[in-house]
């Protein structure tokens, strides 16, 4: 029955700096969880590990943190 919030900030229609459309993902729906699951499942050609880090301290964000905490294949960074 929740509905997420609105960040300016990461609103990728707003986005000011380059490059964001590409690395900011909002939570809004089954696609955008499908895009962070690819995301994290897919392999790194550069040689880096993955971060990811979930801004929300509610329900909702802390367990995208400790499902993407589980695959191990990226490094979880949790702002609340």
């Amino acid at each position: 029955a929740g509905k997420p919030r609105e960040f300016y900030v990461l609103d990728r229609d707003k986005i000011a700096f380059s490059g964001a459309h590409e690395t900011i993902n909002t939570l809004h729906s089954i696609i955008d969880f499908n895009n962070l699951a690819q995301f994290v499942s897919a392999g790194d050609t550069t040689g880096k590990s993955k971060h990811v880090t979930v801004v929300g301290g509610g329900y909702l964000g802390t367990e995208v943190v400790a499902a993407l905490a589980e695959t191990g294949k990226c490094k979880v960074t949790h702002v609340m």
